[in-house]
């Protein structure tokens, strides 16, 4: 059976903290079309908090490695990122607690555990969601909150993912639209 030891857990993270890195303005690019375009520089806090401090953090197990993460993670990274990614790291490391070597099985406890227990339930998003003229659950940008769903119930990483497809599709429907003024010009 394949299992990941805390070494690969820990080159796992150093790698999403890299690729956090390398992609800060395009995350704050795609962020930007939608929102207050800190998504990029508020991730790369967090992640560049959580490499600087790798080498003090525990690592009795993964669980106590990834609390601790989860930790400096929330209380580095601006906005929402803080809380929605160290609250997954929190979790995930909860389900992990005394482990040494994590199964797919294992890994799939911690993902289910990381994932917002309702989404349908948060209080910004109740007072946030409007209805249109046919009944559609619509959040305050005017997107149907039914496309939110699927990702919100696949946790942060889930959620983020969803949001950038749905960036790269207005970042590309917009440069249609210049492109079309351009050409009539």
């Amino acid at each position: 059976m394949n299992t990941l030891n805390l070494l690969q857990v820990e080159r796992a993270l150093q790698t999403i903290a890299r690729v956090s890195r390398e992609n800060e303005k395009y995350f704050c690019d795609l962020d930007g079309e939608m929102g207050d375009a800190d998504f990029g520089k508020s991730i790369w806090g967090g992640f560049r908090a959580v490499v600087a401090e790798l080498p003090s953090i525990d690592r009795a197990d993964i669980g106590t490695f990834l609390i601790k993460v989860g930790t400096v993670f929330a209380s580095h990274a601006g906005g929402t990122s803080g809380p929605i990614w160290g609250t997954a790291f929190l979790k995930a490391g909860l389900k992990a607690k005394g482990k040494t070597e994590l199964t797919t099985a294992d890994l799939l406890q911690m993902g289910r555990a990381a994932q917002p227990e309702d989404p349908g339930a948060d209080a910004d998003h109740q007072r946030s969601a409007v209805h249109d003229h046919r009944g559609s659950p619509r959040c305050d940008s005017g997107m149907d909150t039914r496309e939110l769903q699927p990702a919100a119930r696949a946790g942060p990483v889930g959620a983020i993912s969803a949001d950038a497809r749905r960036v790269e599709r207005a970042v590309a429907k917009r440069a249609r639209l210049r492109d079309d003024r351009t050409a009539e010009a």
